[in-house]
């Protein structure tokens, strides 16, 4: 059997931010063999990749490639003993910051994963419900005895990060494949004591609003309720959000009370009534389903469909609006304008309030353009702010559109970043910027500048 080497995958070095624990286990001879060969992963959720360099064990995420465990081992006679380990603290790799959980953790991925023992997850939580899922998050289908003999062949890993929430992301050939032997998300309910009844997948991907935008900003139940038709004749309804890349979000599971004819959206439409069934707020917007959905039908019967919907990832926690993605890819919908000002999101708040610039406001109803721009104070952050609270900014133009059309009409503004100017620049540069943008996309002659 091929051990497994530094180099069978792309990995991350270890960070700099990171505690070193004492660890005291002994291991017999024939024991250390399983452990020399170490871990390659060979299926989706396999979350660990393990090899042995040097006396020393290394444990890495096989998703992201980041190094979680350095772990020394030294001779002790025909054996070797586990003495120390060095330990990921960098909060943006690894979450865990209790070193007693850590020794437990290397003890069980080791009895686990390297010497296929019957181990117990090392929860610390008293609650059953949350150490299933954090057992596994941390090891996958391995919790459940099947973990997978070892692979000789070399595993791609790719660890772009595609999702602008800043859900890292695993790609695999298995993904949407009945073969794979991953967690099924009803399993993952069930371990919640709750079991779907009489139930109907809704998969949302949004042709004129986007889902995911209603779910950050907490309108996803009253998003959902308006149907322009009888879509939810059944018991329950299972939200999964479309995320990109054969990924959808878990959105909740929501108990079916009432329909009325209309509304808001479409007089011949339908309203639903629903209430959120409680006690899976541990897993809505955390777990993430691997389905290659190739129909367009939204709207399915669960239990048809129940052996698609396999957990790809489980996010560390509850999925919001991400941080600031760089000034080239600043894209935001009215409704996210709102969320990120309303939770003063730290991340867009530091990177918008330190610039000056030109900014486009798009009316994606008809495309018309208004460009405006920023300068003194917070910069473009004080000024999106006053658009998040009217709308229209105090800006003639859009305050005669919402006067026109109604204030929800601002719910079709996309807003976007043309140039970035230092915020000690003067004033008259930055319109002077703000005059070329509006002469280069014509914003007087077609769109929305009267000036």
């Amino acid at each position: 059997m091929q051990e497994s080497s530094p180099s069978d995958f792309n990995t991350k070095p270890f960070p700099k931010k990171h505690v070193e624990i004492g660890l005291n286990r002994k291991f017999m001879a024939a024991e250390m063999a399983h452990i020399f060969e170490g871990y390659i992963p060979s299926q989706m959720d396999d979350k660990w990749y393990i090899y042995w360099k040097d006396d020393h064990l290394y444990f890495y995420r096989s998703w992201t490639g980041f190094c979680i465990y350095i772990v020394r081992f030294v001779a002790d006679g025909d054996c070797y003993r586990m003495v120390s380990a060095k330990v990921n603290r960098n909060q943006k790799q690894y979450s865990e910051t209790n070193d007693k959980q850590d020794e437990l953790t290397i003890s069980y991925l080791i009895d686990l994963l390297l010497l296929n023992l019957d181990a117990s997850f090392p929860n610390n939580d008293s609650d059953d419900k949350d150490g299933s899922l954090k057992n596994w998050s941390l090891v996958g289908s391995a919790m459940f005895g099947d973990s997978q003999s070892l692979d000789n062949s070399k595993l791609p890993i790719d660890t772009n990060d595609n999702y602008n929430t800043n859900c890292s992301t695993a790609t695999s050939s298995k993904l949407g494949s009945t073969e794979s032997n991953s967690v099924n998300l009803i399993d993952l309910i069930k371990l919640s004591g709750i079991t779907p009844t009489d139930y109907k997948l809704h998969l949302a991907t949004g042709k004129k609003s986007s889902p995911l935008d209603a779910f950050l900003d907490g309108s996803w139940k009253l998003w959902q309720e308006g149907q322009n038709q009888k879509n939810f004749e059944c018991k329950q309804v299972l939200s999964l959000i479309y995320l990109g890349a054969n990924r959808w979000l878990f959105a909740g599971l929501f108990d079916i009370l009432d329909v009325k004819n209309g509304n808001q959206h479409n007089a011949d439409g339908f309203e639903y009534v629903t209430s959120e069934v409680r006690g899976l707020e541990h897993l809505v917007g955390r777990v993430e389903i691997g389905w290659k959905k190739t129909f367009r039908a939204s709207y399915l019967r669960g239990e048809k469909y129940r052996d698609e919907l396999r957990v790809a990832a489980i996010r560390d926690r509850r999925m919001t609006v991400g941080e600031f993605p760089g000034f080239n890819s600043a894209l935001l919908s009215f409704k996210l304008l709102r969320t990120i000002v309303r939770e003063q999101n730290a991340s867009w708040k530091a990177a918008l309030a330190n610039v000056a610039g030109v900014y486009l406001i798009t009316d994606n109803t008809s495309g018309k353009h208004y460009i405006g721009s920023a300068y003194g104070g917070d910069g473009i952050w004080q000024r999106w702010s006053q658009y998040a609270k009217s709308g229209h900014g105090g800006a003639k133009e859009l305050k005669q559109l919402l006067a026109r059309l109604g204030n929800s009409h601002a719910l079709k503004f996309q807003f976007a970043i043309l140039e970035v100017c230092d915020l000690n620049a003067s004033p008259d540069f930055v319109v002077s910027r703000e005059v070329h943008w509006k002469v280069a996309l014509r914003s007087r002659e077609f769109g929305l500048n009267s000036n």
